[in-house]
């Protein structure tokens, strides 16, 4: 009778431990999965972020040619008709030809032309960020796919918990928790 009783406190304990167990493997594993759904989630924001700073860098770059090609046009057109009409006034009348009109026409080309160029250095510039943003989104993809191997890692290294006379918790009606299959990075990508 004691033998029996000895036997069952310890097939008591047994379960008790398997349970404990099983319930700290699917703790861990659903701790695992939710810390790989955070990181995809992070990592789309961060992505969906840097594309749009990505467009609005695109469109001010396209904007800033346009406008410096507009604006050299504007100038170059300036001084045509500058020359044109000096041309024509001169023939007409040669003492009402004022030399200054053509320095000061002169003097705005030369700024027009230095507003281009500095249309181009911020061009520049632009090109450089969107550049360092590209790289950027290439080391997120790179943390991203180091982050989901660990949390694989640390899944597939939780042990299989089986009782002292061998057989596997799912004999004893204690069913693994089903481990969902991971999402790798590229195919949340597209």
């Amino acid at each position: 009778n004691m033998k029996y009783q000895f036997q069952k406190e310890m097939q008591e304990r047994e379960e008790n431990n398997r349970s404990r167990i099983n319930h700290h493997r699917s703790l861990t594993k659903f701790n695992i999965n939710n810390n790989k759904l955070r990181v995809l989630d992070t990592n789309r924001d961060q992505r969906m972020q840097i594309k749009e700073q990505q467009q609005k860098i695109k469109e001010t770059i396209q904007q800033n040619k346009l406008k410096n090609i507009q604006d050299r046009q504007n100038a170059a057109m300036e001084l045509y008709n500058m020359k044109k009409k000096a041309k024509f006034t001169r023939n007409q009348n040669e003492q009402s030809f004022n030399s200054s009109t053509i320095q000061e026409y002169k003097k705005r080309i030369l700024q027009t032309n230095m507003e281009a160029q500095m249309i181009d250095v911020l061009t520049k510039k632009l090109e450089e960020q969107e550049a360092a943003m590209l790289a950027k989104l290439q080391n997120t993809y790179t943390q991203e796919k180091i982050v989901i191997q660990k949390l694989n890692e640390m899944a597939s290294r939780s042990p299989s918990v089986k009782g002292a006379n061998g057989i596997d918790s799912e004999a004893t009606g204690h069913k693994k928790p089903k481990q969902e299959g991971s999402v790798s990075a590229k195919q949340q990508h597209q």
